[in-house]
């Protein structure tokens, strides 16, 4: 099994109640039984079970037990049975969500319902891109991943924010 680590390792640093990861970028390669082991950083914040669950642009996210109700409201209650378009996000949210148990060698199998998650896991992947979000950790496909950031520069990140403030009405 190969294993690759970014050159950056996460800084843990307390944010309220919550323990929050506040960089990205270790690279983990899938063993053949549908298998990945989480760098031992994130295994410390995620703990020995946590949530997956479906997430945008082609990644999943892997979500601590203590951290889902707050970060996934939104998106897994619903007050009202009749706002329809709401109820088919919290029904899918909550179907496309599942605990995760990490084995003794720290490695999460990649399931069913996991390759539902993350299209990019239908087909073989030679490995994981691990990101830390905050409260929260995406975890890439390395294909989807590199075609999603494959060329970004800081060029991209200027046009982002600059985007991003006009959208927000926020002058410099």
């Amino acid at each position: 099994m190969r294993c690759y680590n970014a050159v950056i390792k996460p800084k843990m640093q307390q944010m309220g109640d919550a323990m929050s990861i506040m960089v990205s970028g270790s690279y983990t390669s899938a063993v053949a039984a549908n298998r990945v082991r989480i760098p031992a950083k994130y295994r410390s914040f995620l703990g020995e079970s946590f949530y997956a669950t479906v997430g945008t642009d082609g990644c999943f996210i892997l979500v601590p037990l203590e951290n889902k109700d707050e970060l996934l409201k939104n998106y897994t209650s619903v007050d009202d049975p009749f706002m329809a378009k709401k109820l088919k996000m919290v029904r899918t949210v909550n179907e496309l969500t599942e605990v995760v148990e990490l084995d003794t060698q720290g490695r999460m199998t990649i399931t069913d319902k996991i390759k539902k998650i993350c299209t990019g896991l239908r087909q073989p992947t030679e490995a994981i891109v691990f990101s830390g979000m905050g409260k929260y950790i995406e975890a890439w496909p390395k294909q989807v991943h590199d075609k999603v950031f494959g060329d970004v520069s800081s060029d991209d990140f200027d046009v982002l924010i600059a985007n991003l403030k006009a959208q927000l009405g926020i002058e410099d």
